[in-house]
């Protein structure tokens, strides 16, 4: 089945594919909210020119599959130009854990912010709350082993960490 245009996105099989970006990545690399089979996910999309790139990823997802710090692969969609990997949605990045959980920041929304960055702040916020028993740092400010364990994973090529809830 091929790729069909809705309003807001797009739908191949069970992945629909909203506008809204929530991420970024090298090589052309674009983040899209959607669903898949009706769950919330976050829709990868590759570039097909770095084929060699897409394959070791669904690789290293799919048999990691168990991992509690590696987001569940869901499925994939191919076109002639783009990769689609629907994947587990995620609470918030490895960078906004570490950022929620810096003890020198204020997350208090000022007024002059802009909405985006008071969108941020309570996000933080909002994690900091939810994930009380994360410890991410020891004594002297020294990282957890929790913390060097998701850094691990992020340096081998697994961009999509998760906390387990």
């Amino acid at each position: 089945m091929g790729t069909v245009a809705i309003d807001g996105g797009s739908r191949a099989g069970e992945i629909l594919v909203s506008r809204t970006v929530i991420g970024k990545g090298s090589n052309g690399t674009i983040v899209f909210e959607g669903t898949y089979d009706g769950q919330p996910v976050a829709v990868k999309r590759l570039v097909r020119g770095h084929r060699a790139v897409d394959f070791d990823e669904i690789y290293y997802l799919m048999t990691s599959y168990s991992h509690p710090n590696i987001v569940r692969y869901c499925g994939a969609k191919y076109d002639l130009d783009f990769v689609d990997l629907a994947l587990e949605r995620c609470r918030c990045s490895l960078h906004d854990l570490i950022v929620a959980f810096s003890a020198s920041l204020d997350f208090s929304v000022c007024p002059h912010d802009p909405p985006s960055m008071a969108k941020y702040k309570n996000k933080l916020e909002s994690i900091r709350v939810e994930m009380q028993d994360v410890n991410l740092w020891i004594d002297g400010g020294r990282p957890s082993v929790l913390l060097l364990k998701l850094m691990r994973l992020r340096n081998l090529g697994m961009e999509s960490t998760r906390i387990a809830s």
